[in-house]
């Protein structure tokens, strides 16, 4: 990024696991000096401590049942075998704890610190979320930044975020992103990208 620009001020945005790249750039970059005028999360939100883990098993757990049940049989009949097997060689090789890191990234318990960014995060996010979020109408990030937390609502009826980057949520998106860069570019006295010299970086779901 910085072969292109290689200096602030920055404009970073970013969705699912870019979401949080985008902020990590954008803290590397606050510690190095440089100025980041925008940071937009695109309705993500901050793994750590923010599902509640009871719903949360209730959620993924009944979904892997309803798939099951939709199986023919002889997909049931190897989807169980797979299962038993695992089961056993886990077993086997003494392995009985978690077959992930998934519990500890995202439920590290009380005494996790967040890392914090120093300025401004400006979270776009659909009405509804998903009932087995913590109520934070700011999806965590307030306790990610030193400065304010700007929401702005796109008016959809998914709970599959997904969809704001496909047509036609994606023209709000596109809005809404155009008003903040705007902004973002006035308060810091630029009119045009060819004064700034700016670029916005959009960091998307990895499956793009």
């Amino acid at each position: 990024m910085q072969t292109i620009q290689r200096r602030g001020p920055y404009y970073f945005g970013g969705m699912c696991e870019g979401a949080r790249i985008a902020f990590d750039m954008a803290r590397i970059l606050e510690d190095r000096g440089e100025e980041v005028a925008l940071l937009v999360i695109l309705d993500t939100w901050v793994i750590e401590n923010s599902q509640i883990r009871l719903l949360w098993k209730i959620d993924y757990y009944s979904g892997r049942f309803k798939d099951f049940w939709q199986m023919s049989v002889p997909e049931k009949r190897k989807t169980v075998l797979k299962w038993l097997r695992d089961r056993v060689n886990r077993r086997v090789s003494g392995n009985n704890g978690s077959r992930s890191q998934w519990p500890a990234a995202y439920w590290p318990g009380p005494s996790f610190v967040p890392p914090k960014f120093g300025g401004k995060i400006t979270v776009l996010k659909t009405p509804k979320q998903p009932y087995y979020y913590v109520n934070d109408p700011h999806m965590g990030w307030g306790a990610r930044t030193t400065g304010e937390v700007e929401l702005q609502l796109i008016e959809v009826n998914t709970r599959k975020h997904i969809l704001l980057l496909r047509e036609p949520h994606v023209r709000q998106v596109a809005e809404k992103l155009s008003d903040s860069l705007r902004r973002a570019r006035t308060r810091h006295g630029c009119t045009s990208v060819s004064i700034c010299k700016s670029i916005l970086s959009v960091i998307p779901w990895q499956g793009f």
